[in-house]
This record gives C-alpha cells, sequence and structure tokens, in this order.
C-alpha cells in the first residue's frame, strides 16, 4: 500500500506530464532536421525524454556525426515550437491540473521541475495561466547534471524547504523516474509517448495510463 497522506509535496515535470508538448517538439524538430538532410526517428525522440539540451547535443553527435548542425537545428526547431503553440495553443495534459488540484486542497507545496530551460519553462507556464500555480520552478539551466541524476529534485525540494522523502514526483519517462527514485522520492509514472520500460518500472512505486487514472486512484482512499 503506497502512503501518500504523511508527504508534503509534488513535483511535477512539466513535458508529457503537464502539457502535451512532446508531440510539437517531436515534428519541428523533424521538420527542421530534414532541412538539412539528417532524419529524426522515433527512437532518437524515446533516448531523448528527460534530457537536457546537452545530453541531447551528445546523443546527435553519437547518432549522425560531430557536423551534426545542433546550434541551427535548435534555433530552427525551438522557431517553429513557438509557431506551432502560438498558432494552436499549448495543449494541457487531460486531468493534469485536477491531480494538481487535489494535492494542493490538501495543503501539499507544488513544484514544477523540468529539463527545459527556466525562462522557457516560465513562459510555457504562463501561456497555460500556470506560471503563478506552482511557487518553485527548477529548470534543467539550473543544475549541473541532468536526469537522471537526482539533483534536480533535490534542489525542488530543498527550495520548498521539505525533506526528499516527503515529496512524490509525477514523471512520464524512465530518465525521470530514475533521477527521482535516486533523490529517496515516491514516483508516480503517468504514460505518454515514452514507453514504460522495465527500468522505469523498477524505479516507479506506481505506473498509471493517465492523470484520469492517477485521480482516481488518489480519490480512492488507496493510498491511505
Amino acid at each position: 500500500m503506497l502512503i501518500i497522506d504523511s508527504l508534503k509535496a509534488c513535483i511535477f515535470d512539466f513535458d508529457g506530464i503537464l502539457v502535451e508538448s512532446e508531440p510539437i517538439f517531436n515534428r519541428t524538430w523533424i521538420k527542421a532536421s530534414l532541412e538539412y538532410g539528417y532524419e529524426l526517428d522515433e527512437s532518437f525522440f524515446i533516448q531523448c525524454y528527460g534530457l537536457s539540451l546537452t545530453d541531447i547535443k551528445q546523443i546527435c553527435f553519437d547518432r549522425f556525426g560531430n557536423d551534426f548542425p545542433f546550434e541551427q537545428i535548435l534555433k530552427n526547431g525551438t522557431k517553429y515550437f513557438n509557431e506551432d503553440i502560438e498558432a494552436h495553443g499549448l495543449p494541457v495534459r487531460e486531468n493534469a491540473l485536477e491531480v494538481k488540484r487535489f494535492f494542493t486542497q490538501r495543503g501539499f507545496k507544488v513544484a514544477v521541475a523540468s529539463s527545459t530551460y527556466k525562462e522557457t519553462l516560465k513562459s510555457r507556464l504562463s501561456k497555460i495561466e500556470q506560471l503563478h500555480e506552482f511557487p518553485v520552478i527548477v529548470g534543467g539551466d539550473e543544475v549541473l547534471r541532468s536526469k537522471p541524476d537526482p539533483e534536480i529534485f533535490l534542489k525542488a525540494a530543498s527550495l520548498l524547504k521539505v525533506d526528499p522523502q516527503e515529496c512524490v514526483v509525477l514523471e512520464d519517462s524512465e530518465n525521470g523516474a530514475v533521477a527521482a527514485k535516486r533523490a529517496g522520492m515516491l514516483v508516480f509514472i503517468v504514460k505518454d509517448l515514452a514507453p514504460i520500460t522495465a527500468r522505469s518500472r523498477q524505479h516507479a512505486d506506481a505506473v498509471f495510463s493517465s492523470h484520469g487514472e492517477l485521480l482516481d486512484f488518489l480519490k480512492s482512499k488507496k493510498h491511505s
């Protein structure tokens, strides 16, 4: 039985947990890379979920060689991403805000901890009208080591002024789940595009197919 009533904080990943940004990222990066003659497939994106830009850059070099024009593709991909969300909005994952509300109504502190850079996070949280709903926001450019290292979650807990063992983390990627468990936190995976690997399950305390399923679990009192 999972005990969450004794916890004090919930830390949310951003991409794939609060918003459905990963499909937008995938198609805009595919467009940007094709302009330079490079094809990015599904396995590339699966490998990148939860990683910092520095780590993604290294994956690109490992796959395509050091001539891969990462900075230009990053620039163009970001431009296409921003154009997409300006035109169509940034979709919030179904029931994600209801899950956040469940925790805040019970006195939990909340934070966002994401490999996305801080200013980008703030801009995108503002776009979904959630910037002021998360008193602590930790971006990937604020830590030295990215997921699966636990640094980003430990920093979030420190800023929330809670012990790591008093936190539950909502993640969708293997790298995020490993990082949260290494931080000593309770880990809930909510499935998105990233596959649920054996390593993900090994580091997760529970796996949910959707935020709706997680919300049903939280309301069921099976965790108390």
